[in-house]
């Protein structure tokens, strides 16, 4: 069927009808017009007259209605048909009038696009332009706008080109009443390069993020604004989240927003925020991240720009979980400063925390005491008991010489059954002999090892700055001597450096 007829031409014997339906008004006044004047001039008003006015009436009317208004509105009408048709057969989109079981119109981009004529588009069955799996669908979305049930629809399916070639289109068509019968005028446009577009996106990404989790790294993209455009799934193991809640999202205030401590974590100090807004790659070897549940996760991360055609467009972020590496950093620390077995400092943090004591005492003229010692006869309780239960006493002896002293001063095991007490910033050597009888009546209180009651006891030296030593050495010394003293006087004692006691 010709578009042009069925919807303009139509519009144009309509106006013809109307002015011609104007031409035989006119008429009709005048010649009751006529009936009534001539019988009033004493003319008697016959057939011939009649038929004489209507010939005049015709051809006065007749050219001056076409001038007027028939050949003004018909040139208007040819003007508009030919701008519709221009626009209709030159679309870029198919274009196409559903109307009765078949394709009533078609223009010529949907031809092309099918490798049909229009001709032969008005021919064929429409649903052999249609995938047979998507048949059913394509069915039922014509009949729910013929019957009413809604308006306009938009949709895809897989077509079939003449050659039978599979194509991806998406189609749009709306009801409308043509010639009194319901008909689908819509537009349909061949989109099979987009979904070949999406699908090797798709592609890309799914390789991405296979070969991303093969390297074991997590890795994380940001747009130009930082939401979350990109996660692999070691990032997702780690953060705690899936990927469908963190796309979208603002990364540094979804996972990277507070330190360690609680603080706010600024983003402008955020490496991944400062690569979108410098261009530059950013790494950091101490950084963390905040899991889902609230928990900090410690990390190194790199951060590097995402450029296209040279401009940025975002950053991609790969980060490493360093939890083990930093617990054995920690536990390195830890062995180089503190005792195994009882967890007490070792000599070596001893002599750091008494050097720093000793510089405070000098500069606020104050007084310390280092005490010195070892529990008697502990030898015997090795050779007895085993070295397992010598073990367990030491442990207990450090618990007692920790809760004997305040929070501030140091209880250390240089190692065996020696033990060293600083007590910084006491006000007289009286403070220190207090500590030190205290110290000696907690060490002689039974011990229970494996059902068996032990009763040790312990030597105690002790040395006062400045009176017994101006220096660590000195003050280590005079204790160590002051300890061999207080055993050779009977044991389960102590004694203070003679220059203390004066």
């Amino acid at each position: 069927m010709n578009l042009n007829f069925s919807l303009i031409h139509r519009k144009r014997w309509q106006l013809f009808v109307q002015v011609l339906g104007v031409m035989i008004l006119a008429e009709g006044l005048m010649l009751l017009a006529m009936h009534w004047l001539l019988p009033a001039f004493g003319h008697a008003y016959t057939p011939g007259h009649i038929v004489a006015d209507v010939g005049l009436m015709s051809l006065i009317c007749a050219p001056i209605l076409w001038w007027a208004i028939v050949g003004p509105l018909f040139h208007a009408h040819q003007q508009a048909d030919d701008k519709f048709r221009s626009v209709v057969e030159q679309s870029l989109a198919g274009i196409y009038i559903y109307q009765e079981g078949r394709l009533i119109y078609a223009n010529p981009k949907l031809a092309e696009i099918f490798g049909y004529t229009c001709e032969e588009l008005e021919r064929i069955p429409p649903l052999d332009l249609v995938a047979p799996q998507d048949r059913a669908k394509v069915t039922e979305n014509l009949r729910r706008r013929l019957d009413g049930e809604v308006e306009d629809i938009a949709y895809s399916f897989q077509g079939r080109r003449k050659d039978g070639s599979a194509i991806e289109v998406a189609v749009h068509g709306r009801r409308a009443v043509i010639m009194g019968k319901p008909a689908i005028v819509g537009v349909l446009l061949d989109v099979t390069e987009q979904h070949r577009a999406i699908a090797a996106l798709s592609d890309s990404e799914t390789m991405l993020r296979e070969i991303t989790t093969v390297m074991g790294e997590a890795v994380y993209a940001l747009d130009r604004d930082g939401h979350v455009i990109f996660i692999n799934p070691a990032a997702e193991q780690l953060l705690g989240w899936r990927r469908e809640e963190l796309l979208g999202c603002h990364g540094h205030e979804t996972f990277h927003y507070k330190k360690p401590d609680g603080s706010p974590f600024p983003r402008q100090e955020c490496p991944v925020f400062k690569t979108i807004q410098t261009g530059r790659t950013y790494r950091s070897e101490e950084d963390c991240m905040v899991r889902k549940d609230g928990s900090f996760l410690p990390v190194t991360i790199v951060s590097t720009p995402l450029l296209r055609e040279g401009e940025i467009v975002g950053s991609v972020a790969a980060f490493h979980d360093i939890t083990e590496r930093r617990q054995a950093m920690e536990r390195i620390q830890y062995l180089a400063h503190y005792d195994v077995l009882t967890g007490l400092p070792n000599r070596r943090l001893l002599e750091d925390r008494l050097e720093q004591a000793l510089a405070r005492a000098k500069r606020n003229h104050q007084s310390l005491a280092v005490m010195f010692l070892d529990l008697d006869r502990f030898k015997q309780v090795n050779d007895t008991l085993g070295h397992d239960q010598g073990d367990e006493l030491l442990k207990v002896v450090a618990q007692r010489l920790t809760a004997s002293v305040r929070q501030e001063d140091t209880v250390s095991r240089l190692g065996g059954d020696e033990f060293v007490v600083v007590l910084p910033e006491i006000t007289s050597a009286g403070d220190a002999e207090i500590v030190a009888q205290k110290i000696v009546e907690a060490i002689r209180s039974p011990v229970k090892l494996e059902s068996r009651e032990l009763h040790v006891t312990t030597s105690v030296g002790l040395a006062v700055y400045p009176q017994d030593g101006g220096d660590v050495v000195s003050l280590m010394k005079n204790a160590d001597s002051e300890m061999y003293r207080a055993k050779e006087s009977g044991r389960d004692r102590y004694c203070i450096a003679r220059a203390s006691s004066l």
